[in-house]
């Protein structure tokens, strides 16, 4: 396909990686996302190479994709309901109940579990980079700040399975600043390790409605994460109790010492068997839609 047979129909949004529309195709009258983005940064061709390699339920595929002299284009399917943030949004006190941060946390664990086992560092999850399909499900987009790496380490957890990560260390500051882990805020070494701390700070924004070390001053919010002053006020804006299991899992999430970080011996297998999760069928996460 080229841009010919499209119809452009409206801006459906812009970041830093480019700008997003709602396009139809003319001979089949379907209706997509078209993602557009300039050439010459590069980030463009890694994230539609990064896409080409996945397939996965809960991970945004790409239809097609063609280019000219100076963009790329990347037709997407359209996911009628926006980003999770927009929906949290407007849910009753701007934020999630249990059983929703439960189902979208679990999917998205699944996705970030097999992106490292593609040897892909996400590297900017974040709940406007989630969308959801008119069914509810959800779809992880944007990968124009991922890291894609073809050496792959397998190693066994506690006999239950193995878990497969990318072997790399990186260092480049990459990301959204009230989600990025310490070690990338400082700078330091890391490893995929940060993609499991942007998952806690997930799971925290989804209660809350707000991530746990944001503050005005960015030199602020930087501080808060490197010291990780972590509290839960007593109720979240729905008027609930978040549980000891959901402040549990958030504790073991941010850990400032990567070693000590939950996922850093087993990945989602560890993160799994922690019991904020207990009673979720996963396999049944990928033919069902979410009851709420």
């Amino acid at each position: 396909m080229q841009l010919t047979n499209f119809n452009k129909i409206s801006l459906l949004g812009k970041g830093g990686s480019g700008e997003v529309y709602l396009v139809e195709n003319i001979d089949t009258e379907l209706k997509y996302a078209m993602k557009v983005s300039n050439k010459d940064t590069g980030r463009a061709n890694k994230e539609r190479n990064i896409l080409k390699a996945l397939d996965h339920p809960f991970i945004m595929p790409l239809v097609d994709s063609f280019q000219d002299d100076n963009y790329i284009y990347m037709i997407l399917p359209l996911c009628e309901k926006g980003d999770l943030y927009e929906h949290m949004k407007k849910q009753e006190g701007l934020c999630f109940a249990k059983e929703e941060v439960r189902y979208y946390a679990s999917c998205t664990l699944l996705a970030i579990q097999y992106l490292h086992f593609m040897g892909v560092v996400y590297r900017d999850l974040k709940l406007e980079n989630i969308l959801l399909l008119s069914s509810g499900r959800i779809m992880l987009s944007d990968f124009d700040l991922s890291f894609m790496h073809d050496d792959i380490v397998i190693k066994s957890y506690k006999k239950i399975g193995t878990v497969s990560e990318p072997n790399v260390t990186m260092y480049e500051k990459n990301g959204t600043l009230e989600y990025l882990a310490p070690e990338m805020v400082q700078q330091d070494k890391y490893t995929c390790i940060v993609d499991w701390w942007s998952f806690g700070i997930l799971i925290y924004e989804m209660f809350y409605g707000k991530t746990p070390f944001v503050h005005p001053s960015s030199a602020k919010t930087y501080r808060n994460i490197i010291e990780c002053k972590l509290t839960f006020p007593l109720y979240t804006p729905k008027g609930m109790v978040i549980s000891k299991h959901g402040r549990s899992l958030i504790k073991k999430l941010l850990k400032i010492e990567p070693s000590k970080r939950l996922g850093y011996e087993g990945g989602a297998l560890e993160i799994l068997e922690h019991p904020f999760f207990r009673g979720i069928n996963l396999y049944r996460l990928y033919d069902q839609s979410p009851s709420f």
